[in-house]
């Protein structure tokens, strides 16, 4: 399993993203995004995009393009762990304890689409 990841360097860097996104799911389900942040227009969907995006990809990255192959398809395991991870994070708003924001379908429509596009 060793030879799947890629060089230090780009490890380093995911990790380090890694705990900034920690901090941000942090700050988004506890209610505490920056209020410059939110004067942004769109700033949720812009945010998914943008913090979704660099996630796959440096994932991707430091799996070396790994993709595991069943049933016809081969598919890159890094966004289809990524994707497990975001719909376990969307179906837990549906639990009223769990439930600090509401689930946007029109939010969640460019993520879904970029996970389709890997």
């Amino acid at each position: 399993m060793a030879k799947i990841f890629a060089n230090w360097g780009w490890l380093l860097l995911a990790l380090t993203y890694a705990s900034t996104f920690i901090v941000i799911l942090i700050l988004a389900y506890t209610g505490n995004i920056p209020e410059f942040i939110q004067k942004i227009p769109s700033y949720d969907k812009i945010g998914h995009v943008v913090l979704y995006s660099l996630a796959n990809y440096l994932g991707h990255r430091v799996l070396k393009r790994f993709k595991v192959k069943g049933f016809g398809w081969a598919l890159p395991l890094w966004p289809l762990l990524f994707a497990l991870f975001w719909l376990g994070a969307e179906l837990a708003q549906l639990i009223p304890i769990l439930r600090v924001r509401t689930t946007h379908l029109e939010a969640e429509t460019p993520n879904i689409s970029r996970f389709l596009h890997f």
